[in-house]
């Protein structure tokens, strides 16, 4: 019988549980990238419309922008 690895988290033992399966498919994590670049577009537009000057455009891209990069990443991720 194999001897467990004490530093290998337990799911790894049996990947095949139910509890650890993926419950989300390709299709909705493709959803996701979509549903992410939608928020960077849309932070692109608001962007173009409330920033009067570049220090404005910055703040307001450093404070909108991660979210949507992190939902790209994160479905990104997802997908594999």
């Amino acid at each position: 019988m194999k001897k467990p690895n004490p530093f290998q988290p337990a799911w790894l033992d049996n990947p095949y549980l139910p509890q650890n399966t993926p419950k989300y498919t390709r299709l909705c994590a493709s959803l996701w990238v979509l549903i992410g670049v939608l928020i960077l577009m849309a932070d692109g537009i608001a962007l173009a419309h409330f920033a009067d000057d570049y220090v404005e455009a910055i703040i307001l891209g450093v404070l909108t922008m991660p979210t949507a990069a992190f939902v790209i990443i994160a479905a990104l991720e997802a997908r594999k």
